[in-house]
C-alpha cells in the first residue's frame, strides 16, 4: 500500500496532518539536539523527510525503511551527500 503513494506520500501527509508535520519535525529535531559531525539512524524513515533538518545540520543521517518504495522518490547520496539511504 505504501509503496504506491510514496511518491506523493509528504505531499499527503502535509496536508491531512494541516501542516503540523513540519512543527512536529522540528520538535523532534529540537529534542534530539544533534551537533555536526554527530550520528543518527532513523528506523522507519518513509521518505526520508524527517532525516533531512539533520544532514541539513550536518549530522550524518542514515534513514532507513523497509519499504524500498519509498526512496525512489528522494533525493539520493549523489544529490545530498550528508543522506546515506539504507
Amino acid at each position: 500500500m505504501f509503496d504506491g503513494v510514496a511518491k506523493r506520500y509528504d505531499l499527503t501527509n502535509t496536508v491531512l496532518a494541516l501542516r503540523q508535520d513540519r512543527s512536529w519535525r522540528r520538535a523532534v529535531a529540537q529534542a534530539l539536539d544533534l551537533r555536526a559531525g554527530e550520528r543518527a539512524l532513523d528506523l522507519a524513515a518513509g521518505t526520508g523527510t524527517s532525516s533531512e533538518p539533520f544532514a541539513d545540520a550536518g549530522v550524518l543521517t542514515v534513514p532507513c525503511d523497509f519499504l524500498p518504495g519509498h526512496a525512489p522518490g528522494r533525493p539520493g547520496p549523489a544529490s545530498r551527500p550528508a543522506l546515506h539511504r539504507r
